[in-house]
């Protein structure tokens, strides 16, 4: 995974760096957006990487969080426009020593797929979280209901609580 903290460069040394080593020109690069330093170069970063990965947790560190969920979207739509898969990570992170994601967390997890995600990116919450296992299950089904949602088949399960 090439760090964003720079730019483009990072994901090209990478792809040099792999070249060298043999049959490993294969290998995809995930360029990883953080902070403002991979917002500002992310249209860069999209052309050279093979695919992104995006922190909206990091990110909030940096930013206001009025303005997170926008470069969420934008950062999705480019991928998606791009071709280019797109994971999001740390969205629930409470979920390390809680059984259950906080409903801001579930809504962060189905806009996230909702906002074109390919993939969520697990973790603290199953490398060292407490409830692997729970949090696999829990982010596999609101991703599926949002699924559902997405191709008119909603609601998935025949009840609409457990």
């Amino acid at each position: 995974m090439a760090n964003s903290r720079s730019s483009s460069k990072d994901v090209r040394h990478a792809r040099d760096y792999l070249s060298k080593l043999g049959n490993l020109n294969q290998t995809q690069i995930f360029g990883k957006i953080e902070n403002i330093e991979g917002i500002t170069n992310f249209d860069e970063i999209l052309q050279e990487a093979d695919d992104i990965i995006f922190s909206p947790g990091n990110l909030g560190v940096d930013l206001p969080p009025e303005k997170v969920f926008l470069f969420q979207k934008v950062v999705l739509y480019k991928c998606n426009m791009a071709g280019k898969p797109a994971v999001v990570t740390r969205v629930v992170d409470s979920m390390t020593d809680k059984l259950r994601p906080t409903q801001a967390e579930a809504t962060d997890v189905a806009n996230a797929v909702l906002d074109g995600s390919d993939a969520i990116l697990l973790g603290a919450e199953t490398l060292r979280g407490l409830y692997p296992v729970e949090t696999i299950s829990i982010v596999g089904k609101i991703c599926a209901e949002v699924s559902c949602f997405r191709f008119l088949t909603f609601p998935c399960s025949p009840s609409l609580v457990r």
